[in-house]
């Protein structure tokens, strides 16, 4: 084989390898793919887990709840830092990350039946300074970023409501948060006031949380206090975009209003079977996806 007939094949390759799990996914409901194929992530030591909850995430990946997804969230806390993030997201690329099979069925190793793309959002309270949350999102190759102070949610407590939770008994709350309105029970025995993404403030461990439009549930699966040293990580993919709330949102929208301009912006470009390379500005019918934060 001569040179340039070489460098073309690994051009069709890796183009290959970067356009088919895409074209599934477009062809799909949800267009946020994810990829770590071999790259140098930042994976660092941050903290010792103090205290580790499982939650189970079940959510709608589009507004018109025709397809429902179920994950695994961790909320990990630590002596100075509470990480929150996914465990089948992570599990997920690591298992693309040592194969280049671009029919590699990691649902099927990981036990899942449909069409799922977990979602990479690790949110990090009080890091990189005590009072502020930082939160990291791979969103296609480029991790993008943004600090913000921890936000202040004012709760409604209803103490006459209350259930049991995992052998936990636990008192009901609601707030508005960010254009949407949550009902929250916690545990008043675990004086933790987090609880999963940015849901903070309650006098107690946040067990279980919902929205009342029921696109989003989590529900406290399992607590356990680490026998052995625990580490909390902080991964980052090598490529950052460091930016705010309101610009995060807009790249978190460019997901279904203008994914083409969204390749574009990250040196790539969205090949569509049928249509062609799509170009900026250009509209494919792509549900729009829910956002925890509404507005």
């Amino acid at each position: 084989m001569n040179n340039a007939l070489g460098k073309k094949s690994l051009l069709i390759i890796l183009l290959l390898l970067f356009v088919l799990p895409l074209y599934g996914q477009i062809s799909g409901r949800r267009v946020n793919v994810r990829f770590r194929y071999g790259s140098k992530y930042t994976h660092r030591v941050i903290d010792t887990c103090k205290l580790f909850i499982t939650y189970q995430f079940k959510y709608f990946d589009d507004e018109s709840k025709k397809g429902k997804n179920t994950d695994i969230k961790y909320l990990e806390i630590g002596n100075r830092y509470i990480r929150y993030h996914s465990y089948l997201g992570e599990q997920r690329d690591s298992l693309y990350s040592v194969t280049v099979n671009v029919n590699f069925d990691w649902r099927s190793k990981l036990g899942i039946e449909r069409e799922y793309y977990p979602d990479l959002e690790d949110v990090y309270f009080n890091f990189h300074s005590n009072g502020n949350l930082f939160l990291t999102s791979l969103v296609l190759n480029y991790d993008y970023c943004y600090e913000e102070t921890i936000p202040v949610i004012n709760w409604n407590l209803e103490p006459n409501k209350d259930t049991t939770i995992i052998g936990h008994h636990c008192l009901f709350a609601t707030a508005q948060y960010c254009g949407r309105h949550y009902n929250a029970w916690f545990a008043p025995d675990i004086p933790i006031k987090y609880g999963p993404y940015k849901f903070n403030g309650l006098p107690g461990l946040i067990m279980k949380i919902s929205d009342d439009d029921g696109f989003f549930n989590w529900v406290a699966v399992g607590i356990t206090t680490p026998k052995r040293i625990k580490n909390i990580y902080f991964d980052q993919a090598p490529h950052v975009v460091k930016t705010d709330r309101s610009g995060y949102r807009k790249v978190f929208d460019m997901q279904w209003k203008d994914i083409g301009t969204l390749y574009r912006s990250q040196g790539s470009n969205l090949y569509v079977g049928g249509h062609g390379y799509l170009q900026p500005g250009e509209n494919i019918d792509i549900p729009q996806i829910p956002a925890i934060e509404n507005e």
